[in-house]
């Protein structure tokens, strides 16, 4: 998961170093933090002692996905990006999203327990 988080934010960067991919700075420097608040906020859950704290920060890696998949839409509607330059980053996005919700809930089910 966190590897596909990963890939997820070398996507992100590529896309918005492409300059006739998207030329709203602020927007492009926003997508990438959001992606790298992804993998950032595993890692840091991972890190803490309990299972309560990590499914913390992986609701917050969520939260950014969706926020990533919301400036997707943005760059899209603002014809900063393509729509089909939009769909595999949306999708991986989505994909990482789902995994952290399966481990937050095996993690509240008390199925996985990082350091417990």
């Amino acid at each position: 998961m966190w590897q596909r988080s990963r890939a997820l934010t070398r996507l992100i960067y590529e896309e918005c170093r492409a300059t006739t991919t998207v030329s709203d700075r602020s927007l492009a420097v926003q997508m990438q933090r959001n992606a790298a608040s992804v993998m950032a906020n595993m890692a840091e859950g991972f890190a803490q002692r309990g299972s309560g704290e990590f499914a913390h920060f992986l609701s917050i890696a969520k939260g950014s996905c969706a926020e990533l998949k919301s400036h997707l839409y943005v760059a899209v509607d603002c014809e900063l990006l393509e729509k089909a330059q939009m769909d595999f980053p949306f999708e991986m996005a989505d994909e990482v999203a789902r995994m952290l919700s399966s481990l937050e809930r095996a993690i509240k089910n008390r199925k996985f327990a990082p350091r417990d």
